[in-house]
């Protein structure tokens, strides 16, 4: 993590997670390769809606949950991504789905 020398809060610093990497030993599956990106300008690339969702369920920490649910929200995320995640993950996925009454 690159934080701020003169306010070197977590929240404000840039956190990198290396490509096909486990961010932690304990985590289910590693961070997504470089192949699961999207070109959003020209030679600007960023993770890919999947993958930025596979991230936040491998982690599952709490404001993940609040991040995901946001996506839910404004209708980035829905149903239909369950059959495109690894089983344990769809099942995470279903239940904040089911929570937000979707």
């Amino acid at each position: 993590m690159f934080l701020e020398k003169t306010d070197p809060n977590p929240r404000t610093g840039v956190h990198i997670v290396w490509a096909n990497e486990k961010v932690r030993p304990e985590n289910l599956l590693p961070a997504p390769g470089i192949q699961a990106r999207q070109e959003i300008l020209p030679e600007m690339f960023v993770v890919s809606l999947e993958a930025l969702v596979c991230m936040k369920l491998v982690s599952n920490h709490e404001h993940d949950r609040v991040h995901l649910r946001d996506m839910i929200d404004v209708g980035l995320i829905d149903r239909a991504m369950l059959q495109t995640l690894p089983a344990a993950l769809a099942a995470q996925l279903d239940t904040l789905l089911a929570d937000v009454g979707q």
